[in-house]
């Protein structure tokens, strides 16, 4: 969508890492987990 915001990265599913989503996605994310995620990460 054009002047949309994008994709935000959200949850994570158990035992995948930021890192793996990072490397398996081809387009641009942000990221915005809750802290209980973003510590396991």
């Amino acid at each position: 969508k054009k002047g949309g915001s994008g994709m935000t990265l959200i949850e994570l599913a158990d035992g995948v890492t930021l890192d793996e989503i990072t490397a398996k996605t081809q387009a641009a994310f942000k990221v915005n987990l809750n802290s209980k995620q973003s510590n396991a990460a």
